[in-house]
């Protein structure tokens, strides 16, 4: 097409699908991202399916940049976990469907839909001066949906979780937490009225610490919030936020990201302040990039951990005693979101004691102040997507109307 260097990234992703005795191939899905360097020194970039269209579209918009040609091939690194070495056969995962499911009866509820999708990704990176690398890598996602046996899908419940280990998939009791939760619904009939601590469990907190993670993005590509600025307190100091790009077995761990720059660890928050942030080949606010472009050109968390903290999180509602709401799931945050309201389920404890269940009641949110008014850090931690989040106690939820 004209271009006198080009690179590319181009992953490839197989998925076969389990469920009711039947496996599924899906249809392949490729994406890329290119680079290409004109005579004259521009350089363009288009993200997009692989075919010969992306390099026209790279080519039509090359425009003056001070970003050159990689030197090197990204260096592979052993020992990431990327591939499970474990045999897993087509029987064992038809099994491991048959136990979700007895495991759901068992707690006197019913399975609406139960999938296993086994996703294998093979990553490549290739220059035209230095040839090319490849990484495979390997999924499991389990999506599940359980309601209460006898009484319609009206409080059924879902879980979908994905991971690079067959064994954390095959051997944790996701059917009954399912279907407890199910049935929790049904006979919710708490209503909360007034403002309290709220527990996040690990799944709510991780859906906190990914919408935080997600603010420092916009601050490092210049649209930054107005409550975010480097150096200056902007969290609690509880808030210490790593993102390792390297993290073993994590869902977005790889050797390169999307322009074959190794990641590079960034602490973004440490006491209170905001520390590290991310940037992309020819970013002016750093030196050289650090490795988060993902498949669609844009910067993102690679590997999100926050350290957990000593108590259990029924420790924790002895020691801060009275109400208290504990939440399992948050909705997506919207960037630089303002308090705003949202449907929320979870139980309403009274120190140590579980009152009850309060289902889809309208609550006011505010991000902001859950980073910054935190009471506790939990030892109970957990992995959910590309972030190992603790539980953590915050305010900043309130009922609609109480706010």
């Amino acid at each position: 097409a004209g271009a006198a260097h080009a690179e590319v990234w181009c992953r490839v992703r197989q998925t076969t699908r389990f469920c009711d005795g039947t496996d599924t191939p899906l249809p392949t899905e490729t994406a890329a991202v290119l680079s290409v360097w004109t005579h004259d020194g521009r350089r363009g970039v288009a993200t997009g399916v692989a075919d010969a269209s992306l390099a026209e579209v790279a080519i039509a918009g090359a425009a003056p940049s001070p970003v050159r040609p990689h030197p090197h091939l990204p260096v592979l690194l052993p020992g990431l976990g990327l591939v499970d070495a474990r045999n897993v056969t087509d029987a064992m995962v038809h099994e491991a469907l048959e136990e979700i499911d007895a495991d759901v009866v068992g707690v006197g509820a019913k399975t609406v839909r139960a999938t296993i999708d086994r996703i294998e990704d093979e990553t490549a990176w290739a220059s035209l001066s230095l040839g090319s690398v490849r990484e495979p890598a390997r999924a499991w996602q389990l999506d599940l949906e359980a309601a209460p046996a006898g009484k319609g899908l009206a409080h059924r419940c879902a879980t979908s979780t994905r991971t690079r280990s067959w064994a954390t998939l095959a051997s944790l009791p996701y059917g009954q937490t399912t279907g407890r939760r199910a049935l929790q619904r049904a006979s919710a009939r708490e209503t909360v009225v007034e403002a309290c601590p709220v527990v996040l469990l690990p799944a709510a907190s991780a859906a906190l610490l990914r919408w935080l993670a997600g603010e420092v993005v916009l601050a490092s590509t210049g649209a930054s919030p107005t409550w975010l600025r480097r150096g200056e307190q902007a969290v609690h100091n509880k808030v210490h936020l790593r993102d390792d790009g390297l993290t073993v077995a994590g869902l977005r761990t790889s050797a390169f990201d999307a322009f074959g720059d190794p990641p590079r660890a960034r602490q973004l928050f440490a006491e209170s302040r905001w520390c590290d942030g991310y940037a992309a080949p020819g970013d002016a606010a750093e030196p050289r990039p650090t490795g988060h472009v993902a498949s669609n050109g844009r910067l993102r968390a690679r590997g999100l951990a926050m350290p957990a903290g000593l108590r259990s999180v029924h420790a924790l509602h002895a020691e801060i005693g009275g109400p208290m709401l504990r939440i399992e799931h948050l909705p997506p945050l919207a960037p630089s979101a303002e308090a705003r309201v949202v449907p929320l389920s979870g139980t309403l404890w009274q120190g140590t004691r579980d009152v009850g269940a309060f289902r889809e009641q309208p609550f006011w949110i505010d991000p902001i102040v859950m980073v910054r008014e935190i009471l506790a850090v939990s030892s109970e931690t957990d992995r959910h997507g590309e972030v190992d989040a603790p539980a953590l106690v915050v305010m900043g939820v309130a009922p609609a109307g109480r706010r």
